[in-house]
Order: structure tokens, then sequence, then C-alpha cells
């Protein structure tokens, strides 16, 4: 306080209360922009580090996928997705725009300015990698013809090929089916190809196929049925288990462990009544003959009608039993004659005269194969139908099983003596057999036609032959479809040849081929033990290159690749073929962006270098 001057008194203002002086400069200056300020977040250290630990735990999580589920599956589903892609580019963008936020640029920027660019084209190789370069294998065998194309296993194809004139026709239908199973419902349109069009329904990665009967569309194939043995504890025999086919018209038997099965097709349902319980009492020297004719049935005494024409029904058909063979055989001119007396395979010869005055259809009649139709092999549609039954003809211990016209399924057991009927079998059906087992009936298909169906299989790294893919295909050529089931790579499930407006078309599921640009010839494959035999020391193949210009030896040994062209070949397996001959697998390379990604080695090292070292001179 300051003392009293002419009686009055004064209060001196404080710093801290003067009034408050305003910089001019301030009501200059721009508000924020929101562009600038979202260039610098993109360029900014934060968001740097937030992308280098979500890329760190990516690549630990591609690691571990390597590791469970193989390189393919984390190929796919993290280093070749769309979003490792888009985390890669975020990563470029943040580099970039912490290099153009320093503009204009001063000496001290050299270095950071050399990383940073370093690892643009870095990544920029990566990215290059990714769209243009090409991985698969090339399989060469010792002694075999050069190879020239290299099988790339991340694509697969369906190729459809046919004759077309003197030529052969075929096309492919590339796609990318992925290291998984497809779930349900997904489906993959492939497209049109000179008439074909290709549908993918189901992929299986790893796949595991046999081959099953399944129904026949067109009725027109044989039935069959699956069985299994029941031992006499009611255990089923886990290893008899099997499938019984038919053949049209004729029949078929089989040895099931202990038991004999037979299959057979009746013509008529009459007949069944025969089948089931064979007559055995007065049949006489040469037998009995079953008529069937439309809802008729006629037994006739051969010993009392050999030579003569018995009428049967009352539209005027007549049926002629022209001779009896006691040991059929084939004469001069292609006449039947007997080789003895002796009954051991009794046979009738048959006229079938129809009304209309048309010529008699000529027929045989067997004891021994009662089922058997001749007719068929003649294109003869006969309306009449026969059973020769005879006394010398023994009772079979087997059990037979017979379909009827409406397909119901029914059998008999024979014990060698004389024939049980069984009647109708259904689905779980259980037949005692004279040997004390019994056969289960599993499975029935009518019309029976094979057919290829998968199980797939979780992946295994202990795996020695890995399985292969399988997919079910829908193909139309015309106005035909046709479904089937193919597994990748060949073998016996890895083609399906049918009939199509196009002629016969055969169907291969595959890998793409890329052409190499060169061929390789194996000429020798060496392989070294370790002392005392334990595990392989080395393995190597001297192979022959050849190219437009010239040939020349080469070998690829563990850690001595061949680079030639653009491909480098390195030693990776050494397969046997299934004729003994060794072979050699060699895995192809081909990487685009592999100089870019020296150059950006190079410029990072460089980079660091002046950061570190020179940071003070320049």
């Amino acid at each position: 306080m300051a003392k009293k001057r002419g009686g009055k008194s004064e209060t001196a203002h404080s710093r801290t209360n003067a009034p408050r002086q305003h910089n001019p400069a301030e009501f200059d200056q721009d508000p924020p922009d929101p562009l600038r300020e979202i260039l610098r977040f993109l360029g900014s250290l934060k968001l740097a580090v937030v992308l280098l630990l979500v890329s760190m735990f990516v690549l630990v999580v591609g690691t571990l996928l390597d590791d469970a589920r193989g390189l393919d599956y984390a190929r796919w589903f993290v280093y070749h997705s769309w979003w490792f892609i888009t985390l890669t580019s975020a990563l470029a963008v943040n580099v970039l725009m912490a290099m153009l936020l320093r503009i204009p640029w001063k000496r001290r920027h050299i270095g950071f300015l050399v990383v940073h660019a370093g690892l643009l084209v870095l990544m920029a190789g990566s990215i290059l990698t990714f769209i243009a370069g090409i991985d698969g294998h090339v399989n060469i065998i010792e002694g075999g013809p050069a190879v020239d194309e290299v099988t790339v296993t991340e694509r697969s194809q369906l190729t459809a090929v046919w004759r077309d004139g003197d030529e052969t026709a075929a096309v492919d239908f590339p796609f990318k089916p992925g290291p998984a199973d497809w779930p349900g419902g997904k489906t993959k349109n492939l497209g049109e190809l000179d008439e074909v069009r290709v549908k993918v329904l189901q992929f299986y990665r790893y796949a595991i196929g046999e081959l099953v009967w399944g129904e026949d569309p067109s009725g027109r194939s044989a039935p069959a049925i699956r069985i299994a043995l029941i031992d006499r504890d009611g255990k089923q025999v886990q290893w008899n288990e099997d499938w019984l086919v038919g053949r049209k018209g004729i029949g078929t038997t089989m040895t099931f462990g202990p038991a004999n099965l037979a299959l057979q097709e009746v013509p008529v349902d009459s007949m069944l009544r025969d089948l089931l319980s064979p007559p055995t009492d007065n049949l006489g020297e040469k037998g009995v003959l079953s008529i069937y004719y439309k809802d008729q049935v006629e037994q006739i005494s051969i010993d009392e009608n050999v030579g003569k024409t018995v009428a049967i029904g009352s539209d005027g058909t007549k049926v002629e039993i022209v001779q009896y063979l006691a040991q059929p055989t084939m004469g001069p001119g292609g006449t039947l004659t007997s080789a003895g007396e002796e009954p051991k395979n009794p046979m009738l010869e048959l006229r079938v005269h129809l009304p209309g005055g048309q010529q008699p259809l000529r027929q045989l009649s067997l004891a021994k194969t009662p089922l058997m139709d001749f007719s068929r092999s003649r294109g003869i549609e006969c309306p009449v139908r026969f059973f020769y039954h005879h006394s010398a003809v023994p009772v079979q211990k087997a059990v037979e099983f017979f379909q009827t016209p409406d397909g119901k399924l029914s059998c008999r057991v024979g014990d060698g003596t004389r024939y049980k009927p069984h009647g109708a079998v259904n689905k779980g059906g259980l037949i005692e057999t004279s040997a004390g087992y019994s056969v289960r009936l599993l499975q029935h298909v009518r019309s029976a036609r094979q057919q290829r169906t998968f199980e797939s299989v979780e992946y295994d790294p202990e795996w020695r032959r890995t399985p292969e893919a399988a997919a079910r295909f829908e193909v139309s050529v015309g106005d035909k479809t046709y479904e089937m089931w193919l597994q990748r790579g060949g073998g016996e499930h890895g083609f399906y040849m049918v009939q199509t407006p196009k002629g016969k078309m055969e169907f291969v599921f595959g890998y793409t081929r890329a052409p190499l640009g060169f061929s390789v010839k194996l000429n020798k494959f060496t392989r070294e033990f370790n002392p005392g035999g334990m595990g392989d020391a080395s393995y190597s193949s001297e192979v022959e290159v050849i190219d437009e210009s010239d040939s020349q030896d080469r070998k690829i040994s563990m850690n001595e690749p061949l680079e030639h062209g653009k491909f480098t070949l390195y030693q990776s397996g050494f397969p046997t073929t299934a004729d003994g001959r060794q072979m050699s697998t060699l895995t192809a390379a081909y990487d685009p962006g592999r100089y870019l990604k020296y150059a950006a080695s190079v410029l990072i090292c460089l980079g660091a270098f002046v950061m570190f070292y020179l940071r003070g001179r320049i």
C-alpha cells in the first residue's frame, strides 16, 4: 500500500489483475482440419503399435494352425485370407502416411525414410507373391519320361474328356475348394464350357472312399443284399460283412465264412412256391417240369412226355418237349447230344409254340440252374417260364435268396437233404444256417448300381500317407444330368465314365497344372542312411534339365535346390510307385516378389545403420 500524498491514497494494481492482452495471431489461426487429423491418425505411432501387436498375434495363430491342421489350412484361413491382406495393407498405409506427414523431409529423416521404404517394398513383394506366385510339386520317376508341368496344390479342377470325331476333346473346370470340409448347403457353380455344365455340391478335405451298391433309377439292374454273419453267441463277426450282388437272368453265389449264399431273381411270382418248397416225391427217372404261363402253373412228368407237345392255357400256346439230355454236350453243327445215360447235368430242350403261327421259340431248361434264362442272350422275351426238377440234383447246403418281380425278398435254407422255407425276409431279419451260424440281412437293394461313397476324416499329423480330398459334382451335358463322387489325385475313385449326348465321356478330378517352361527327367535317385541304418542321412536326385536351347545334368539334394527359369525345385520326398520304381517328389516354387523382398531387406538394414550409427553426422 503506498503512502498518502496530498491527503489521498491510491491502490496499486497487481500484475495478475492486469487486463489480458490478446494476441492478434490467435484470431487468424484456421480451425482443425478433419482430413488432416485422420491422416495424422493413420500415420501415428499408436496405430503402428496396435497393428504390429495384432500382426504378431495373427502370426502366432497361423503357426499353431500350421502345426495342428497343416500348412494349407494356415495359408487359406490366415496368410492368404482377405482380412490378412487387409491387415498388411493397413500396415502399408500407416508406414506411407508416417513418411508423408514429415514432408518437407530433412537430412535427419534419411534413415527413417529408408527403413520405411524398405517396409513398403517388403509388403509389396509379399502381395505380389500372393497374387502371382505358384507353389506346387513335380513327381518324376527314375528312368521314366521327362515332366514339363508343375502340379498346383492350391487349385483343383474337374476335367471332362470325350471323343469328337477323330480327335480327343477336353474341357477343364478349375476352382479353389479350400483346406476344410464345406458346410452343409454350400455349393459352387463352375460354369459351362462346350455344352458341359458343372456344379460342386459337396467337398471333403480328407476323405476315405468305398464302393457301395445303391438303387438304379432305371430299374434294369439285378438286386443286391448286404449281409452279416452272426456267431453262435448271437454276436456279429466284425470282419465278416459283405455285399452279394446278383446277375441279371443268371443269379450269383458266394461263400460267406462257413455259409454258402445265393441270390437270384424270380421271373414270375407263381414260381416262388416251387422254389421255397420244391417237389421231392414222384419225380420219376427224368424229373418233372413246372411250366408257368400267365397265372397258370402246370407240372409235366418228363418220363411220359418226351417228344410230345403239351397245351398250356386256353389261347393255343403249346410247349414241345423235344428231348431229354442226361449229360448235354454240343454236337456237330450246333446240335445238342447226351454224352451218357447217367444224369450228371440233366437238361431239357423245348420249343414254345405261340398263337398266331409264329416260329416256335427254342428254350433250354437245366435242373441245376433252373432260373437261368437262355432267351436273354438271343434278345428274345419268352412269355413261358420253366422250372426243371430232377432227383439227380442234390440239395445244397446254402441260404438262397429270391427276389420276386414286386421287389420282395424271400429265402430258403438247404441242409444237404432238404430245403426249409424261410419265407419273406426284411431288413434286420435273421436266417439260421445248418452250420449253426446265422445270416442277418443288413440292406436290400431291388435294382443295384455300384456307387461311390466317402467319409470325411479329421486331419492327423501322424499320417504316413495323407488321404486326398473328395467332391460330389453335378454335371449336365445337353439335357442329361449326372451326379458323381470323385476323389482328387487319381486312383480307383478318381474318374467316372458315363454315356452322354456327346458320347462316352470321362470325368477326372485332379489338381490344376502349370507349365514349368522346361522339362526335367530323373536319371538316378540316391538315398543314404545314417550309421547303423537308422534314418536317412541324405537323399538326392540326379536330373536332366531340358529346355529349348540345350540340356544339362544337375543334382538336387536336401540343401541344394535347383534354380532354372522362374522356378526353384527343392527335394522334398521319395515315394515308390505301385510297380516298385523309385519316384522323386520335388517342391516347385515360383516367387515373383522374391527380389523385392531381397531389396527390402537391404533397405531396412541400410536405414537402421543410418539411424543408429550415422545419426550425428547427417
